[in-house]
């Protein structure tokens, strides 16, 4: 957990944050590091994960930071080409040609350019929800949708707070689920949870009990894998099934497209990718 040497940090080349990025990190170490002495000198992995990327006003996806496109940190599908929203819009006529309500609901609609792109090609869409937990996400997507959009078309769009209480229509995860904070787990004489730490104010690994849930998720994937030799380390998302559970409550009837990219559980917990 401790930062990397100048050497390593030399081989990374990575531009250098400015004052204003340098404080606002300050200030995230900060919370965490007095999370982790009101929770008795440590934290699980999730919990750090939590703060590091959704910590109210700080985290990097809460913080007002651009993170997608060219002068930002990553892109996604939609920042890339047109191509990528024009295919859904061309998947989601045909589901409403079905009789699925003409209605999208997304989470975390990043730039807003999947939404423009979705609402040029199908016009005949009668309700576009968005749901995004960042204050100044929400307010760049407000900004950018209501320049390229028509007035009428961006009126079909609101923005809420949490799930509906009772949706029709097609609900759009797209790379929603790799930013969910997971567990991280080793097995060295038994199974532990990785939790963090601080030790002369630098971040350190420590180990923790699973507890009853990490336990059960583990017996559930060693019935299924085999077992996992001694020190095999890899992550588990407890926030899975909670968030199908609450959207298939949402839902009444509904259809869900979920993209991301990644291996299937066997490839993915194979025993050669021992580290994660």
């Amino acid at each position: 957990m401790s930062l990397p040497s100048a050497h390593e940090a030399s081989l990374l080349d990575l531009p250098q944050p400015d004052a204003a990025a340098v404080a606002q990190s300050h200030r995230l170490v900060e919370e965490i590091l007095a999370r982790i002495e009101q929770n008795g000198g440590t934290i699980t992995f999730d919990q750090y994960m939590q703060m590091a990327l959704y910590e109210p006003g700080l985290g990097y996806y809460s913080a007002a930071t651009i993170k997608f496109g060219a002068s930002g940190d990553f892109i996604t599908a939609p920042e890339v080409s047109s191509l990528f929203g024009y295919c859904l819009a061309h998947q989601i006529s045909g589901l409403m040609e079905q009789g699925c309500a003409p209605c999208i609901f997304e989470f975390g609609a990043g730039s807003g350019k999947l939404c423009q792109q979705i609402m040029t090609a199908e016009p005949d869409l009668e309700r576009y929800l968005i749901l995004e937990l960042s204050a100044e996400l929400k307010q760049r997507q407000r900004q950018y949708l209501q320049q390229h959009l028509p007035q009428d078309e961006f009126l079909k769009i609101e923005w809420l707070d949490g799930l509906p209480d009772y949706f029709d229509g097609v609900v759009l995860a797209n790379e929603v689920l790799d930013a969910m904070p997971v567990n991280l787990i080793e097995k060295f004489d038994g199974w532990w949870q990785r939790g963090v730490t601080c030790e002369k104010q630098r971040f350190n690994w420590c180990r923790l009990p699973t507890g009853e849930r990490l336990s059960g998720a583990i017996d559930k994937l060693e019935s299924q894998l085999g077992q996992f030799p001694d020190g095999y380390t890899s992550e588990i998302n407890l926030n899975i099934e909670p968030w199908f559970k609450a959207l298939s409550q949402s839902c009444h009837q509904a259809v869900v497209l979920i993209i991301d990219y990644g291996y299937e559980q066997a490839e993915y917990y194979h025993s050669m990718r021992n580290r994660g």
